[in-house]
């Protein structure tokens, strides 16, 4: 799931660019990594772009402060589409098609989730 996210993301836009599905696998694991870490009431917005933006940093960066205020709202969609999908599996790292997400009762559930 996260690294379906990452992919229609594409923060880098590597993949619009021609590079392989898995071009930001390692940084999903890396994202599930820190996300086990966390207890459930942890898992809020906040903590989460801390989580992405620290993420991205390390693989893609260093980035200067108007490429980190450019990135800020894609971190954000990021870590809120990763919540929702935490709600059904915490880090699963494959892609489900978007209908079947749409269709899950979890997802549902979780305002917010689409």
């Amino acid at each position: 799931m996260i690294l379906c996210v990452l992919n229609e993301e594409d923060i880098e836009g590597l993949l619009a660019a021609g590079a392989p599905a898995e071009e930001y696998e390692a940084e999903a694991k890396v994202i599930a990594e820190a996300l086990d870490e966390l207890q459930q009431h942890e898992l809020v917005a906040d903590r989460v772009i801390v989580i992405v933006s620290d993420v991205w940093t390390r693989m893609f960066g260093p980035f200067d402060e108007e490429q980190l205020r450019r990135r800020q709202p894609v971190y954000r969609r990021v870590a809120e589409r990763i919540i929702c999908g935490a709600d059904i599996k915490r880090t699963q790292i494959i892609c489900a098609p978007p209908l079947a997400r749409r269709l899950l009762p979890e997802a549902r559930a979780t305002p917010g989730c689409r």
